[in-house]
């Protein structure tokens, strides 16, 4: 576990180390972020027990539509598991001059959560975004066929969201989900929503966000601070 926590803390901080790396830059495509945020939320649900988490992933654009990236962020599920490690990779495009479309996968590995434990689980997914130019929207629909969890059984999760450019630096934003799943699973059932401000110099973004369910789970302030080159 050290070594695997040396492994992510070295990864959130690739983006440090990058800036005084001229050959980082060099490689076409290849760029890198890293976060700080008071609290880790997927999907209106705390990963890190509403305490803070670092984050941090590389990502790499082939130029012709396809890309790939992995990301990861510490967590605490109250089990010792240390880290969420994300793989990923898609194809995205332009329909017309606003209407933008996007198609992939994503791995979701949880490494040396302790057994009998078994998060590990990948979603595919699509959607569509239209640029409006005062707003923007997007649809997207996420599939598993076994999602995490004893029951072992298939999920959709919907996402509709929203972003408002208010001045060059500044944007709110707002999220709506659906999480529906099948089988025995099936009274797990729950919506989740957020609103945020984002506001971005150079390369840093500060946003601040409210997060909420329609069921247990309760409403959060999430404040994060984030780079990317």
């Amino acid at each position: 576990m050290k070594n695997l926590t040396k492994t992510f803390l070295g990864a959130a901080s690739l983006a440090t180390l990058c800036v005084a790396t001229p050959a980082f830059a060099a490689i076409d495509g290849l760029s890198a972020n890293a976060a700080f945020t008071t609290d880790y939320v997927w999907r209106g649900y705390s990963q890190s027990a509403g305490e803070a988490a670092m984050q941090g992933g590389l990502d790499y654009d082939f130029g012709n539509g396809f890309s790939v990236g992995t990301w990861l962020s510490s967590i605490n599920f109250g089990d010792n598991s240390p880290v969420e490690w994300d793989l990923y990779g898609g194809y995205s495009g332009n329909i017309t001059d606003q209407l933008t479309y996007d198609i992939g996968v994503i791995g979701y590995l949880y490494p040396e959560a302790p057994g009998p434990a078994d998060y590990d689980f990948a979603e595919i997914h699509g959607g569509l975004g239209y640029d409006f130019g005062f707003a923007s929207v997007s649809g997207e629909i996420y599939y598993s066929p076994d999602i995490f969890g004893p029951a072992n059984d298939a999920s959709e999760y919907y996402s509709f969201g929203v972003s408002v450019p208010i001045v060059d630096w500044l944007s709110a934003s707002a999220h709506y989900g659906i999480y529906n799943f099948e089988g025995a699973s099936s009274g797990l059932n729950y919506n989740d929503y957020s609103f945020g401000l984002a506001a971005t110099y150079d390369a840093y973004t500060v946003s601040l966000m409210y997060t909420g369910t329609d069921d247990a789970a309760p409403d959060r302030y999430i404040a994060s601070l984030s780079f990317a080159l």
